[in-house]
């Protein structure tokens, strides 16, 4: 049994290692990851069942155009512009843009 007290418990984890998979508990505290094993049994505020879920470790992209980029993607990536290394980002930038609804559905289609 852990000391350590936590907000969060992400219960039944799958952690690959190199000898396969293994189901694991997942403590976290404020910021922290405070435990990864087998035998955390301190209550938390919040539990949560992660066997039909994927967590990914620290994969953050701080740059994105995510109400936009997919209605673009395709159009833009057919239209060189010589001048710019064959970008089409200055020439051809604001030719398409969405309104709210096609931001949402841009947006479902990045995070997706």
């Amino acid at each position: 049994m852990s000391e350590q007290s936590a907000d969060t418990v992400l219960q039944d984890a799958r952690i690959y290692t190199g000898e396969g998979q293994r189901a694991s508990v997942v403590a976290i505290e404020g910021n922290e990851i405070v435990f990864v094993g087998k035998d955390f049994t301190v209550p938390a505020d919040v539990e949560v069942d992660c066997r039909r879920r994927l967590l990914l470790p620290g994969l953050v992209n701080i740059h994105t155009h995510p109400t936009s980029e997919p209605l673009r993607k395709g159009i833009t990536d057919e239209t060189r512009s010589p001048g710019f290394w064959h970008s089409s980002l200055y020439e051809f930038l604001t030719v398409f843009n969405n309104d709210r609804d096609g931001s949402v559905a841009a947006m479902q289609v990045a995070l997706a």
